[in-house]
């Protein structure tokens, strides 16, 4: 692999342009739920449903197509994942609820693809001392496209039609498929492709044996739940129990993913700063569900502005950090850490398709948002107890060697 070469920098803009647009269509239905909710007549259970099947497919298949792209190849699978997340672009012509869902459920077999696969192309590309900018400014640019679509799709939706905003988003995914044709490259050469193939299927079963790797999954399934249960119910939640009007819903919201842009780049500061990535993880996970529970019972605009805020600086400055790692681990490779981010993101994302669903569902039986509110702020501390057990893999001080082991 080259790394001095500066095409990478071209790389780098696709793979931040892959970010944005997975941003856009993750968050896409939440600014403008309780529109979906009275235009469809749909429960909140159902509406839920809704915002999080696009999770439920990349929950199911970031680890198979992480093993399919590294077998038949890295340019054509990438292309299909913009392809099929380009599906959204049909949803204006939808009518049906269930046929909206499924629509959904397409898009996230891209977003499978996309997620996992850019750790590749990053550890391909980038030198050793790139990847924690590199892995920040893609989660910062993550968060940033999300608090854009929060602000933005409730106003954009009164003014186009919430089917028109969502369709172009789609059509974002048609785009990045035409640059990646255009612009990519690869930085891999063909003898050691080729042996990387042959390899392949030995070096992701080591990962998915090896604790850190079940660690790693663990960490992230409480915080990825609060998110995305939060982003999907608190616009409505502010909207029918603090009395905000739909635009005033959709900011407050707003604050608590737009507090990732800051934080990310924070957590990158921290882990050049440190050299360490336990204690951010720690710190983070012992917090973050307390500050997202004041933002939900306080009542004074100064403190939910406070706390939303709070609460979002926390969901997000630890990811530096733990995407980080494992492209650190003793034996790293491309594959093992597409592998690895694959195991994440199907153990994040399938705490992210529940959890909307387990608040919309407990609403709907008790009528108040605080049961399934509490309950996923407990679960979040998973952060805080799988850091506590994992490897320190960064510079600073002592380096623990219980690291993924070629086998």
């Amino acid at each position: 692999m080259i790394h001095n070469n500066r095409y990478r920098f071209t790389i780098y803009a696709l793979v931040l342009f892959a970010h944005l647009v997975a941003a856009v269509n993750f968050i896409g239905p939440s600014p403008v739920l309780p529109i979906v909710v009275d235009e469809l007549g749909v429960s909140s259970s159902y509406a839920g449903l809704y915002v999080s099947s696009m999770t439920l497919t990349v929950t199911i298949a970031s680890i198979p197509m992480s093993i399919l792209t590294n077998r038949f190849g890295l340019n054509k699978f990438y292309i299909a994942g913009w392809a099929i997340l380009g599906v959204g672009v049909i949803t204006v012509f939808v009518e049906q609820f269930e046929l909206l869902v499924l629509v959904r459920i397409v898009q996230g077999l891209g977003a499978a693809i996309i997620l996992p696969t850019s750790a590749t192309v990053i550890m391909q590309w980038a030198p050793e001392k790139e990847i924690p900018v590199i892995n920040t400014v893609n989660l910062s640019a993550f968060t940033a496209a999300m608090g854009v679509g929060l602000i933005l799709g409730a106003p954009v939706a009164e003014w186009l039609g919430w089917k028109i905003l969502l369709s172009f988003e789609g059509a974002l995914g048609i785009l990045g498929a035409v640059l990646w044709l255009l612009f990519y490259r690869s930085n891999t050469e063909q003898g050691l492709a080729r042996e990387s193939e042959q390899a392949i299927l030995q070096q992701i079963s080591v990962v998915f044996k090896d604790k850190t790797t079940w660690l790693l999954s663990a960490a992230v399934i409480g915080p990825w739940a609060q998110f995305i249960a939060l982003s999907t119910w608190l616009p409505t939640y502010y909207l029918t129990e603090r009395g905000f009007d739909l635009a005033m819903a959709g900011f407050t919201t707003s604050i608590f993913t737009f507090a990732g842009l800051p934080a990310t780049l924070f957590g990158g500061f921290l882990i050049a700063r440190l050299g360490k990535r336990r204690p951010i993880l720690m710190v983070s996970g012992g917090l973050l569900g307390i500050t997202a529970f004041a933002a939900v019972i306080s009542t004074a605009l100064p403190f939910i502005y406070l706390f939303v805020f709070l609460t979002g600086f926390l969901q997000w400055v630890y990811e530096p950090a733990i995407f980080t790692v494992p492209m650190e681990l003793k034996n790293s490779t491309p594959e093992k850490a597409s592998a690895i981010w694959a195991g994440m993101l199907t153990a994040g994302n399938a705490s992210s398709f529940v959890a909307p669903v387990i608040v919309g569902l407990l609403f709907d039986v008790t009528d108040n948002y605080l049961p399934g509110f509490i309950l996923i702020f407990a679960i979040s501390s998973s952060l805080f107890f799988a850091s506590v057990l994992l490897p320190e893999t960064g510079t600073g001080g002592a380096r623990d060697d219980l690291l993924i082991r070629d086998k």
